[in-house]
């Protein structure tokens, strides 16, 4: 249990930091990942579950409530357990993206059919953003500029989303090719491998999380 208790914490822990700080999501989502590529879907299950437990716990100690931003920071863990998952089960990099691309696709949908004017959307959003900035001082972009950008935006947070996935994914992989196979992460995905030796520094933190016991073998 101190082990699922380790990896969960670290988890949550990046979920909330992620609230304000939206890259710290992709560490968070990266250690769902190497649980299940080196443990399998129960231990992830039980390192998910406690990890939204802990999650909820920190923002009804830090913000006074758990409102909807809860689900945001962890929503990201259900693609990368798949993604994950058949990452583990296939050895085969582009299926893990394919599932990551389908829910994507799938965002993309459920968000036409709650918003059927998704440009008259982010025009508003836009409008409210650049009201803010104006007030607070900042630059804003003149109307044209805004408008052009309000019809991209659907587009732009659909490739950010999967992005951001992504490198929880390759995070992950990366992650446990360092910790228990070295050099498998550049055999996958020659162009990401990390020679430098600069990313390694972080790599004892995830060491904490070793279950007791025989593990199922990891991705090849």
């Amino acid at each position: 249990m101190n082990g699922v208790l380790a990896a969960a914490s670290m988890a949550a822990l990046f979920a909330v930091l992620g609230a304000q700080f939206a890259p710290m999501l992709v560490v968070s989502g990266a250690v769902i990942g190497l649980v299940m590529l080196r443990h399998g879907p129960w231990e992830t299950l039980k390192v998910g579950a406690l990890g939204g437990l802990i999650t909820a716990l920190m923002f009804q100690i830090v913000a006074g409530r758990v409102g909807a931003t809860v689900a945001v920071v962890i929503s990201p863990w259900v693609p990368v357990f798949f993604a994950a998952m058949v990452l583990r089960q296939s050895a085969r990099p582009g299926r893990a993206v394919a599932v990551l691309a389908m829910f994507v696709a799938g965002v993309a949908l459920a968000i036409r059919q709650a918003v059927p004017d998704i440009d008259a959307f982010w025009a508003n959003y836009m409008t409210e953003l650049a009201s803010a900035m104006k007030a607070a001082g900042g630059q804003v972009l003149n109307a044209e500029e805004m408008q052009a950008l309000s019809k991209a935006m659907h587009h732009i947070s659909l490739g950010a989303l999967l992005t951001v996935l992504l490198a929880m994914l390759m995070t992950a992989r990366w992650w446990q090719s360092s910790l228990y196979r070295p050099g498998a992460f550049g055999a996958e995905f020659p162009p990401w491998s990390c020679r430098s030796g600069r990313c390694r520094p972080c790599l004892p933190a995830l060491r904490c999380w070793r279950p007791a016991g025989p593990t199922p073998h990891p991705v090849r």
